[in-house]
């Protein structure tokens, strides 16, 4: 087979379906077919000529099924790795795998793998989480671009795996499949994200709390937020930015008594302010209401000394006569 060098044109034509049908397998929330899974991981203990496992366990989220590796196996250690290698092609890389990466792998399945961090690992397959890596690498499979051998054969059941299952632990005597979770929500930017409850969650009731993406304390968005003092000296620096936003800066200000440096008297445009922050000493901010009548605070750098120069900073350097203007017109 010669090497590739080149998609041919009807090959780049069908990336976009490609990435989008992937990316419907990395963001599905449909139940497991734990059926079809379990076939298709024997399978691949079989393509690779690997004695299987006496006992396949059925559960309901990532953390169960680490749980129940862990008991089933008790100390055993020892590692399956079933794991295949293709040959890569720079178009497919950038234009199918970077893009289903960039929504599923860098949010959903980041959040998941750093949740579960822990000494009792075996081998482990992101499947459905991982559907970056198998975007890519499946193009060549079901293409025709890759030889057959008995590692092409595998891959394939593997990859049948990552369309139906949502995590998987292999161990000497067990495989531990996970279902898919039955809850994703993002916000406009793809990131995990949700004001009132869990961004990610599966049905055993295991879940991830994200702030646009940030993981935060579940009781932050579900009825307990942190306080204004809290939000400032909170230990993780991602996490206190996070805390301020929930709480609201507002909050913050009004707290910690702010002082007025410049006034419009115009609630739109807003006032200058400056407060004493634990850690980073005075700061200036904007405090203003948007237009849906709802109160915000924007940081602005401290040398500022007019709510005119705030809106300028904070609009690119716009002049505050056109700003007021086009604010004129809005109202």
């Amino acid at each position: 087979m010669t090497k590739i060098q080149k998609l041919t044109p009807e090959q780049e034509a069908g990336l976009p379906e490609w990435r989008n049908r992937w990316l419907g397998f990395g963001l599905s929330t449909e139940p497991c077919d734990f059926d079809a899974a379990e076939a298709a991981a024997l399978k691949t203990f079989d393509a690779c000529a690997i004695k299987r496992p006496p006992v396949v366990l059925r559960m309901a989220s990532p953390w169960a099924a680490l749980l129940g590796t862990a008991i089933a196996e008790c100390i055993i250690c020892d590692q399956v790795d079933a794991q295949v290698d293709a040959q890569v092609d720079a178009q497919v890389y950038d234009q199918v795998r970077d893009q289903v990466r960039d929504q599923v792998r860098d949010q959903v399945y980041d959040q998941v793998d750093d949740h579960l961090n822990s000494p009792l690992r075996w081998s482990y397959r992101g499947a459905s989480l991982w559907a970056s890596w198998y975007s890519f690498a499946s193009f060549f499979v079901d293409h025709g671009l890759l030889r057959e051998s008995p590692q092409v054969e595998a891959f394939k059941h593997d990859c049948r795996l990552a369309q139906e299952a949502g995590y998987i632990y292999y161990g000497r005597r067990v495989i531990a499949i996970s279902d898919r979770p039955h809850t994703i929500k993002r916000d406009d930017q793809g990131r995990l994200h949700c004001e009132d409850g869990p961004a990610l969650a599966y049905r055993d009731g295991w879940s991830i709390h994200c702030w646009h993406g940030q993981r935060v304390p579940g009781e932050w968005l579900e009825g307990r937020p942190p306080s204004p003092a809290d939000a400032l000296t909170w230990r993780n620096m991602d996490q206190r930015a996070a805390a301020c936003e929930i709480v609201g800066w507002h909050t913050i200000l009004d707290q910690l008594k702010a002082r007025v440096i410049d006034d419009s008297h115009h609630p739109k445009w807003g006032r200058l302010v400056e407060v004493d922050l634990p850690d980073s000493g005075r700061e200036r901010f904007l405090d203003a209401m948007c237009g849906t009548g709802r109160r915000f605070a924007l940081p602005v750098p401290p040398s500022t000394s007019t709510v005119d120069e705030a809106q300028s900073v904070l609009h690119g350097g716009l002049p505050a006569s056109i700003l007021r203007l086009a604010a004129d017109q809005r109202t």
